[in-house]
């Protein structure tokens, strides 16, 4: 993430200025993506060897996941096969790789399954199943088998460098209708079939119907796309008994699943003690009332009582003899 806005944002950055500059950082990527699949198109790398397997990624994939290959290629000549085990149409090999580790020579092994049958290969290293790249040492196992191209399967998709973007069909503020009219096309697309999934979703007669419309349009103009695996083209299944079939799909699954229960709750400790001085109020808060203390709380209460109501009627008759004292002066201003 920070690498991502490097150049873009700090510390120091507002509110304001990030979803500016976000967008800029955005803008920079989508350029620098396109320039690189601009020199990828139009320009090729030289080739390492005479291997038409090097050739063959040359061709599909881009300057920068070719170079990794090429890396293979080269670690190549490291390599040299040990043994093989011979089974029908299988072959187990047995490939060693030197390298240098601490100024010492060392050499490690690897087995490298080969299929006849399907050109299939699999080595123990992982490589391909961890980056994609094919590794050196199935290269080598190709090479012995006299293998001139790999499956198609070893050629992904991702790394091809005719193959545009998903991201650059999403609409972004710094996009363009004029300069990308493809976006404005594929936002109608997505809204026409967005309506038509709608309607279709809700019967599996229509929803039949509608991919096998749309696999017949795929086959007549020849566009190469993955088909889906939501309903098979050979299965005419009625509504009911699919609904049926769902039903206990899902009972069985509940059945067999273990049942997931909420967490145990657990009386949390509380405020950690501490040796906070603490002043003499909040010392006296803290003490309990003992009934000692009560009992003469309320003795005191209730002498006090008897002390206000006395008191209070004291200052009652001398409110009164005030109130008479005026009243009399009063009198005796009006007189005169």
């Amino acid at each position: 993430m920070n690498a991502f806005f490097d150049g873009y944002i700090n510390s120091r950055t507002t509110l304001q200025e990030f979803v500016k500059q976000y967008d800029n950082a955005l803008q920079h990527k989508t350029e620098k993506e396109t320039q690189v699949d601009f020199t990828s198109l139009n320009t090729t790398l030289p080739c390492g060897s005479q291997s038409l397997i090097e050739r063959q990624f040359q061709k599909h994939y881009t300057h920068a996941k070719f170079t990794e290959i090429q890396s293979e290629f080269r670690g190549k000549i490291n390599c040299f096969v040990d043994g093989v085990v011979v089974q029908d149409n299988s072959s187990l090999y047995k490939v060693m790789e030197d390298f240098i580790h601490n100024e010492i020579r060392e050499e490690r092994a690897f087995m490298v399954t080969f299929q006849r049958d399907t050109m299939d290969v699999n080595c123990s290293c992982l490589l391909f199943e961890f980056r994609g790249i094919i590794c050196r040492h199935c290269v080598c196992v190709l090479a012995q088998e006299r293998v001139i191209q790999v499956p198609a399967k070893y050629i992904l998709t991702r790394w091809c460098k005719s193959v545009r973007r998903k991201h650059t069909y999403i609409r972004a503020t710094y996009n363009n209708k004029e300069k990308d009219p493809h976006i404005e096309r594929y936002d109608e697309l997505m809204k026409t079939f967005g309506n038509i999934a709608e309607i279709a979703c809700d019967s599996v007669h229509m929803t039949q119907l509608l991919v096998d419309n749309l696999s017949s349009f795929v086959n007549k103009h020849d566009l190469q796309i993955s088909s889906s695996p939501y309903v098979d083209n050979n299965s005419h299944i009625q509504e009911e008994h699919l609904y049926d079939i769902n039903i206990v799909h899902d009972v069985d699954t509940t059945a067999n699943t273990a049942q997931i229960q909420s967490p145990k709750s657990v009386k949390r400790k509380g405020q950690p003690k501490t040796r906070r001085l603490k002043s003499t109020t909040e010392t006296i808060k803290r003490k309990k009332p003992s009934t000692k203390g009560t009992n003469q709380t309320s003795n005191a209460i209730g002498v006090s009582g008897v002390q206000s109501t006395g008191f209070m009627s004291l200052l009652t008759s001398l409110h009164n003899d005030m109130q008479n004292t005026q009243l009399s002066t009063t009198n005796i201003d009006n007189v005169f």
